[in-house]
């Protein structure tokens, strides 16, 4: 299935994509300063969600007192990320669900109308 991902978390991976071919340090990545973004959570949720992956090695020194060590650390994208940095979207896979599994639901209720306007009718 593909999920979109939002402007302020494309800006974010662009950054990243930008930054290539090495990794770049988390403080760099907090593009659109919010309050959402001062204490770098959401560098722990794209890493979560596997668009950002973080890097080994030293942190490097902390700009303030306060600063959190994800904005320390390094991170790179990972190809899930690439693809999202580009085209403003990933595949994410429905767990428990194979190619057999019926479609239920709004779409389910969708393929059936198709299917039923593409049998050939009777003159």
């Amino acid at each position: 299935m593909l999920r979109q991902i939002e402007c302020a978390t494309w800006k974010v991976l662009r950054a990243a994509k930008r930054a290539q071919p090495g990794p770049i340090i988390g403080r760099e990545l907090r593009v659109v300063p919010t309050r959402q973004t001062k204490d770098g959570t959401f560098l722990d949720s794209l890493v979560e969600i596997g668009l950002l992956e973080v890097r080994p090695g030293t942190p490097a020194a902390a700009v303030t007192e306060e600063e959190p060590l994800q904005f320390r650390q390094k991170y790179a994208l990972t190809e899930m990320g690439e693809r999202a940095a580009e085209f403003g979207e990933y595949e994410v896979d429905i767990p428990g669900a194979t190619e057999d599994t019926p479609v239920t639901g709004l779409m389910g209720e969708l393929y059936k109308t198709l299917a039923a306007a593409r049998k050939p009718r009777k003159k």
